[in-house]
């Protein structure tokens, strides 16, 4: 199933800063993000949160991607990358599949997802989220993963390396502290987005999974599946 972006619906975004390039605007373009999860007991048990994209499974709380109030742009004119459904029988939960970005071969790369109306995420402690790059070149060596509030003029990012991300064509999972995000500024009762992805040049076609995108409230989390 194609997940290349649609080009029938466009928006402005804020400028925003990813990997210290400014981004004076997005195009708008918004890819199917797959399979909704879903929210059954065995999650509420132990609970997870879903913002709507990269993750497919049981989840205690969701806030779908409906294009109304909450979207997923991908950055640039002409866009910087494409996202694809795809196959990873290589993960550890196989059978759930995973999301590949595909690099444009242009200046930067970006996407996130993006809310018109915030919801307070203060309870959602830790961001789960799990990548795997093809290694045949520096592309995807390093990049960086944000969130922004509203009213800031960009998103605060980290850098995947550091939570264990090695561009080595194997699944990392990456645990992040939200309370990291907040030292940079960020304010998780007040978001306008929970996930931001960019990083800098590459040549085209070359690739990224991400996959297991959730959030854990303190104590919770087992890892991906």
């Amino acid at each position: 199933m194609s997940h290349d972006a649609r080009r029938g619906r466009a928006a402005r975004l804020a400028p925003a800063v990813i990997a210290g390039l400014s981004l004076a605007a997005a195009a708008g373009c918004r890819p199917d993000p797959g399979n909704p999860a879903y929210i059954d007991d065995a999650a509420a048990r132990e609970e997870r949160l879903t913002v709507g994209a990269f993750y497919v499974g049981s989840v205690s709380d969701a806030y779908a991607i409906d294009d109304t109030t909450r979207h997923l742009y991908i950055f640039g004119t002409p866009l910087t990358l494409t996202i694809d459904q795809v196959d990873s029988a290589d993960r550890s939960n196989s059978g759930q599949p995973s999301y590949k970005i595909t690099h444009a071969g242009t200046g930067f790369w970006g996407m996130g997802i993006f809310w018109d109306q915030p919801v307070d995420l203060s309870r959602w402690s830790t961001m789960h989220v799990s990548f795997k790059s093809s290694a045949a070149s520096a592309t995807f060596s390093n990049f960086q993963i944000g969130v922004q509030s509203v009213g800031d003029t960009g998103p605060e990012n980290v850098d995947a390396a550091k939570y264990g991300f090695a561009n080595d064509d194997q699944w990392h999972e990456l645990v992040i502290p939200v309370a990291d995000f907040v030292a940079k500024g960020y304010r998780p009762a007040a978001p306008r987005s929970p996930f931001v992805l960019g990083g800098g040049a590459g040549q085209a076609g070359d690739w990224l999974k991400v996959a297991g995108l959730y959030f854990s409230p303190a104590g919770g989390g087992a890892g991906d599946r």
